[in-house]
């Protein structure tokens, strides 16, 4: 389910200390089927945007979170691997550390 899989990323970012600016952007799927995240790390109040893609079945227009195919930010893209997978952390570790 891709709402776990951005808590796991939220947890990720927030570890390195950074947080979303407004809690309502966590899952709000915007018309251009993207969810954003503005985010703002604490220590040096840098601000990265984080884009999330959605894709519909057969271009239908994309509604649910599960359609999130990934993610990305300043050309960096972390693909939405099955959470149970061997690579989905580690995928996701490396991807937040380019912004520390």
């Amino acid at each position: 389910m891709s709402r776990q899989r951005l808590n796991d990323l939220l947890g990720a970012f927030r570890g390195q200390g950074w947080d979303l600016d407004d809690l309502n952007e966590f899952d709000q799927i915007l018309r251009d089927e993207t969810v954003c995240w503005n985010l703002t790390q604490d220590s040096t109040n840098h601000q990265i945007q984080v884009d999330f893609h959605l894709f519909g079945d057969l271009g239908q227009v994309a509604e649910e979170l599960e359609q999130i195919a990934y993610c990305e930010c300043q050309g960096e893209r972390l693909y939405f691997e099955k959470q149970s997978s061997d690579t989905w952390l580690p995928s996701l570790q490396q991807f937040v550390r380019q912004f520390s």
